[in-house]
């Protein structure tokens, strides 16, 4: 058989190309390659954790999510674009009319001594949550090695499991894709929650005889550990894409816009495809699961024999420390300033209703400009409530191309108990100042 569209990975990226193209092209031969079984979203891995998200919410079956779809329980290794041949690690070739590349990443663990130890764990699967949920019940120190978004997640999901967690940071800044001072509020919270953080340090080795006992970092120190996590960021796998010879960039799998590889009719999204800065226009790479979904719906539609185009990636980001949510959007200001851009910030801060009401929820935002342009670069957020909806708003302000002329005059709704005051928004505000500033100056 030769498959109309064939598959290669059943992550976020893959289900959402499955779905477009079943859509659009419900009687075409489909199939789908994964290694392993079950659909796993990540995600809420750490709720799961923490024991706030039930197994049947995270882990479904593939039944459940990939319907009217040949499924095949194996790795693409090889093959040949041009004959439309694809060669599984289980010794099958499959003949495909489309193919698509959405084989994901696995996470990175540095080489060194101990590395092999019991107890030692990186978040990807449902069976990895699973082996540290069951190491969690007998633990009572655990570390947490990485200053990214799983690697603050599961502080408090190990605090809620009554597991006193230490955060290893090799960078002095935590969560860097938010400027410094943000980072410092973050760094704030989760200290403020009992979380033993430790910036600027690596892990030297891991002590232990079969499975961990201690964390000796790269100053001496020793800490103990019941268990460790890496949480230290991911490497793209890009062999696949390889062997069928697309060409790579400094990021992954070059695409265009279409997500189409170098190989005419072979596709590439998610973590694999490099693809262009929605503002600063460099090249990067999808690191959410709502990008990799954008990017299955692209390719999807591109090859059903559709168009459609990515526009970009803007790197929104909703996350969560504790009680403080965060997001971001776009540049932040210091990416902007060493991209080149005549980058300029404002800051604000503000509650979720009128001040004449007791209460409420306080926020902070920032946002970046481009004083050449006028043109909105990016925005960061940190509230008491969710800061979902401002993200989203960003989001659009920052695919329109709005300046800050177009801010300063759009026009907003009021409530009492919903917004600060009649005359905030809080991008209207922030550009205000800046287009004032702009006039001020001549």
């Amino acid at each position: 058989m030769k498959y109309d569209v064939l598959i290669a990975g059943g992550g976020d990226g893959g289900l959402a190309v499955y779905r477009t193209v079943r859509s659009l092209r419900p009687d075409w031969e489909i199939a789908v390659v994964k290694p392993e079984k079950g659909f796993c979203f990540k995600c809420p891995l750490p709720f799961y954790i923490a024991g706030e998200a039930p197994f049947e919410g995270v882990f479904h079956r593939d039944e459940e999510m990939f319907k009217d779809v040949e499924l095949i329980y194996s790795r693409l290794v090889g093959g040949s674009a041009q004959d439309g041949k694809a060669v599984l690690e289980n010794g099958e070739t499959l003949a495909f009319k489309k193919l698509v590349l959405a084989t994901g990443s696995k996470p990175y663990v540095p080489e060194f001594p101990g590395r092999n130890l019991g107890k030692i764990f990186t978040l990807r699967t449902v069976e990895s949550a699973q082996a540290m949920v069951e190491a969690l019940k007998e633990a009572e120190r655990a570390v947490i090695v990485g200053g990214g978004t799983i690697a603050t997640e599961l502080c408090e999901a190990f605090l809620k499991r009554k597991v006193k967690p230490t955060l290893i940071v090799r960078s002095r800044l935590l969560r860097a894709s938010f400027d410094s001072d943000f980072s410092t509020l973050i760094g704030e919270a989760l200290k403020a929650e009992g979380v033993d953080l430790r910036l600027g340090r690596q892990v030297g080795k891991i002590l232990g005889e079969k499975e961990v006992s201690a964390v000796e970092l790269d100053d001496g120190e020793r800490i103990p550990a019941d268990l460790v996590v890496f949480a230290s960021g991911t490497r793209p796998v890009l062999d696949p894409a390889l062997k069928l010879g697309a060409a790579l960039g400094v990021k992954g799998v070059k695409v265009d816009r279409r997500m189409e590889t170098s190989l005419k009719n072979v596709y590439a999204v998610g973590e694999i495809a490099e693809v262009p800065h929605l503002v600063g226009g460099h090249p990067t790479t999808a690191q959410t699961a709502s990008s990799a979904m954008l990017q299955g719906f692209v390719a999807g539609f591109n090859a059903a024999g559709f168009h459609a185009e990515y526009p970009g990636e803007a790197q929104a980001l909703l996350s969560k420390v504790f009680s403080l949510h965060l997001g971001r959007a776009g540049l932040t200001f210091e990416e902007a300033l060493r991209l080149g851009f005549q980058a300029s910030q404002q800051n604000l801060e503000f509650r979720d209703h009128y001040t004449s009401l007791p209460g409420g929820n306080l926020y902070r935002a920032k946002m970046v400009f481009d004083r050449a342009s006028g043109k909105l670069l990016g925005c960061q957020f940190l509230g008491e409530a969710t800061v979902a909806d401002k993200v989203e708003a960003a989001c659009l302000a920052l695919r329109a191309g709005f300046t800050m002329e177009t801010l300063a005059f759009h026009t907003a709704a009021s409530f009492p108990a919903s917004t600060f005051n009649p005359r905030f928004n809080q991008f209207r505000e922030a550009a205000m100042r800046m287009l004032l500033e702009k006039l001020r100056e001549g």
